[in-house]
């Protein structure tokens, strides 16, 4: 997320904290579960979040969204 333009773009506010927060979460209750995770999060800062987030701050360019579908199939494969 690019919080500043998120905030310029909508009437409320979400911020990266509050990603960051439901990502630890997330992470914590699948490695106790022995679930795998595929990080987009870290996928998208790797590519430069400010390259691929549209003008809203929090969706993603169409270049962006085949970034992220390419990283997904890679993961995928790893399991079939």
């Amino acid at each position: 997320m690019i919080e500043e333009r998120h905030r310029a773009a909508k009437d409320f506010d979400r911020c990266n904290r509050d990603v960051d927060a439901c990502n630890a979460a997330a992470a914590e209750i699948m490695a106790a579960a022995g679930i795998p995770v595929d990080d987009l999060h870290a996928a998208v800062t790797a590519a430069g979040a400010e390259n691929i987030i549209s003008d809203d701050g929090v969706h993603l360019t169409d270049d962006g969204y085949r970034m992220l579908g390419r990283v997904a199939a890679d993961c995928i494969r790893k399991y079939l």
